[in-house]
C-alpha cells in the first residue's frame, strides 16, 4: 500500500518510487488489480474458504482508491462477464462459441 500511496518501497538494495514518473502510479494499480483478480480467482477455485480474505482485502483497497475499485471491478468483469447486469441475445447467425466468448 505504501508504494500505491506515492511513497518509497526498498527491494534489496534498491529503492522504488512512483513519485515524479506520471505514469507509474497507474501501473502499479493496474498490475495490483490484475494480480489480485487473477490470484483469487485461482485460490478461491481451489479453495473456496479463501473467498473472504481475498474479499476484505479488495474492498478494503477499492475503498481507499476509486481508480483501483474501477480497475478491480474492470478485471472481474473480463474473469466473469456474467457479473454484468446487460446479457446480449444470442443472434441467429451467431456460433456458440462467439456468444459465450
Amino acid at each position: 500500500m505504501t508504494l500505491l500511496s506515492g511513497g518509497s518501497v526498498s527491494i534489496g538494495d534498491d529503492s522504488v518510487t512512483t513519485h515524479g514518473i506520471p505514469d507509474a502510479m497507474m501501473f502499479c494499480k493496474y498490475l495490483t488489480a490484475k494480480k489480485l483478480v487473477d490470484q483469487a480467482d485461482s485460490q478461491v477455485s481451489s479453495n473456496p474458504r479463501t473467498a473472504f480474505p481475498y474479499a476484505v482485502v479488495m474492498v478494503s483497497l477499492m475503498n481507499a482508491d476509486s481508480e483501483l475499485r474501477d480497475l478491480i471491478l474492470g478485471y472481474f468483469y473480463i474473469q466473469c462477464p456474467y457479473l454484468l447486469p446487460y446479457y446480449p441475445a444470442k443472434q441467429p447467425e451467431q456460433s456458440t462459441e462467439d456468444y459465450f466468448g
